[in-house]
């Protein structure tokens, strides 16, 4: 109980520090060796954390490679608007992962099943942190969409898209889109690049995504779900 009852102060201290963003974020590689020792074990120890400032479409990613090591990366384009805390919580959400693959060699970064919400709430409960299946960062994923692509067919006319498809790169819709047939045999139009922003429509923000980040309809953009999904940079 003793023991319990330390490690709880020694947690809630550790999550208190550093929360004024003025003084800069907590060393993430301090971090990575604190949270091994609290919440896994001591079992991280081929475990890599690093900055990219090429990640724009995730807060964090976690890669595996031969050996057993794995690289956490951490977008600082979109975690550099965050607060400390939505920083820790990302790191241990992505830390989750790595401990999966290290003792189970689980390697599907993109699902979340039992055994992730199992260690999700036991950390939660530890720490009084909020970890989520999703890193939820609308504002800063939009700011880094800024190519702009509306088709010239009918679904410019429909909600919830009207048309619109925007992206972070550079990239024209086309055949390497999953959704790109669907919209062909349906629609048929082409998407043409805006040279202005995108516009404030009613209900854009939504998109019809259900609570799971799946579209509840086959001719949603995928790329214009606003979930950070894990994709590679």
């Amino acid at each position: 109980l003793l023991n319990k009852v330390l490690q709880k102060k020694i947690i809630n201290q550790f999550n208190s520090r550093d929360e004024d963003l003025a003084s800069g974020f907590p060393d993430i590689h301090e971090l990575l060796l604190e949270y091994n020792d609290l919440y896994f074990f001591g079992s991280l120890g081929s475990v890599i954390i690093r900055w990219s400032n090429r990640m724009t479409l995730c807060a964090g990613k976690c890669t595996y490679e031969t050996g057993g090591r794995c690289i956490v990366s951490l977008s600082e384009p979109l975690l550099k608007y965050r607060s400390v805390k939505e920083l820790r919580e990302t790191i241990l959400h992505e830390l989750i992962h790595a401990y999966l693959f290290v003792t189970s060699n689980d390697r599907d970064r993109n699902f979340h099943g039992k055994e992730f919400c199992f260690h999700m709430n036991r950390i939660n409960k530890m720490s009084g942190l909020n970890i989520t299946i999703y890193h939820n960062f609308h504002d800063e994923l939009n700011y880094y969409r800024r190519y702009i692509w509306r088709c010239d067919g009918v679904c410019r006319n429909h909600p919830p898209y009207y048309g619109y498809v925007r992206r972070s790169i550079n990239r024209k819709p086309g055949p390497a889109d999953s959704w790109w047939n669907f919209h062909r045999k349906t629609c048929g139009g082409c998407f043409v690049k805006e040279a202005k922003t995108l516009p404030q429509i009613n209900n854009l923000e939504s998109l019809g995504t259900r609570p799971n980040g799946q579209t509840s309809s086959p001719n949603m953009h995928q790329d214009d779900i606003l979930e950070i999904i894990e994709i590679s940079d």
